[in-house]
């Protein structure tokens, strides 16, 4: 092989070298790095209820809300994935008409920095857990979970739109 095709040859694999290491680069930066919500302390709870009623739907009855969301990688082409966790107050019959409704089991939940389900101004909870209904609140798009405070009549969701 002549010695000038061997310099290109080695040029191009080279640079097609540095290329992938670019893209590997932007890769874990707009999707690994972002994968958790690390900023989740600092950002503000949201206390406004129409998305989440658009979201959740209206039959839940939603009273009070403290929720916070992120998106994932910060910079994307074409649809947006995003993360959404917080706290629904429910009326308290609709809480009831759940119970009964769906088999949930007690849970014991651990709340991520930044998260505190005390925003709600209670003090004590008794988290349960029930995966038809979690699959049927969030729906087809959202992965994630929803658990359902009996004692005070507190959903708290944990769900990503992938």
């Amino acid at each position: 092989m002549k010695p000038v095709l061997k310099k290109m040859l080695y040029v191009f694999f080279v640079i097609a070298a540095i290329i992938l290491l670019y893209i590997i680069l932007i890769f874990k930066i707009l999707y690994v790095e972002s994968q958790s919500p690390s900023d989740l302390p600092k950002i503000e709870y949201r206390t406004d209820t129409e998305p989440l009623i658009k979201r959740f739907g209206e039959n839940l009855d939603i009273g009070q809300c403290y929720w916070k969301v992120g998106v994932f990688g910060g910079f994307a082409v074409g649809p947006t994935s995003y993360w959404m966790k917080g706290f629904m107050m429910i009326d308290e019959d609709n809480a009831q008409c759940l119970l009964e409704k769906y088999k949930f089991e007690n849970v014991d939940l651990n709340f991520e920095e930044g998260i505190q389900p005390e925003v709600t101004g209670c003090s004590e909870f008794e988290w349960m857990y029930n995966e038809q209904f979690s699959n049927e609140i969030l729906g087809v798009n959202y992965m994630g979970e929803v658990y359902l405070d009996c004692t005070n009549s507190i959903l708290y969701f944990d769900a990503e739109r992938m």
